[in-house]
């Protein structure tokens, strides 16, 4: 009887310590532990017991890149992908929370398609209160910040495309030997007239050309939506 007391005790002590350990500590709701558990079995003590495994910082690399008294935006590269391949997090410094600004993931769930390829990574509530917080009041700008945040960031990977000449000059400077690898139905059609005052458009040099729209209510931005026009390929200019 005095084994099995004994035994009924030590259990209870790790039920005990087990439950007390997953208020303290655990972390369920931690976005770099879905960022890690995405690419990583989950049958792992770090996926059960809600932390993050030492392993995350041998396949991700983590910086601040812009910072102020409100917020940092943390930028999460997974360095074990083939492409750039990256996450944004809007920490709020006046709320004590965070958020997923961008996950690149979402990218390659449209991949089959041409629409929305761009806007669906971004979280449109996040990025109101960034830029709310950044007291940006001109369109423009709002915009091409946005576009800034689709990029590598900190690697000027991109070009905004503002009138005829500069598409001019993009179709003459791209790497032509890109276009030999791909269909050519995925190629951007030199022909096509853009509508400067209706869109912007912009060039990633690991993305391609796109149209991009963009909806404001005031200075809040209501709706993105965007559509590949094709690939162009690696900068030469």
């Amino acid at each position: 009887m005095g084994t099995i007391k004994k035994r009924k005790v030590t259990i209870g002590i790790i039920l005990s310590t087990a439950i007390v350990y997953l208020i303290i500590f655990a972390d369920y709701n931690s976005f770099r532990r879905d960022i890690y558990f995405k690419y990583h079995s989950k049958i792992n003590l770090g996926y059960i017991l809600g932390y993050l495994p030492k392993d995350y910082k041998l396949d991700y690399d983590e910086s601040i890149f812009n910072s102020d008294d409100k917020f940092d935006l943390v930028n999460i590269v997974y360095n074990k992908y083939p492409n750039y391949h990256n996450y944004i997090i809007f920490h709020d410094k006046v709320n004590k929370d965070e958020s997923l600004l961008k996950n690149n993931d979402l990218y390659y769930y449209k991949i089959e398609g041409r629409e929305d390829l761009l806007s669906f990574q971004m979280d449109l509530g996040c990025f109101n209160r960034l830029i709310g917080y950044k007291e940006m009041k001109n369109r423009d700008s709002i915009s091409n910040y946005y576009l800034s945040l689709l990029s590598q960031i900190n690697l000027n990977n991109y070009r905004i495309i503002s009138n005829d000449d500069a598409y001019k000059k993009l179709l003459q400077n791209y790497d032509e030997s890109f276009g030999d690898e791909i269909d050519t139905e995925l190629m951007v059609d030199k022909n096509r007239s853009l509508n400067f005052n209706d869109y912007k458009y912009c060039w990633f040099s690991d993305l391609g050309f796109f149209e991009i729209r963009f909806s404001f209510d005031g200075v809040t931005l209501k709706n993105v939506s965007d559509t590949f026009l094709g690939y162009i390929g690696s900068e030469n200019w």
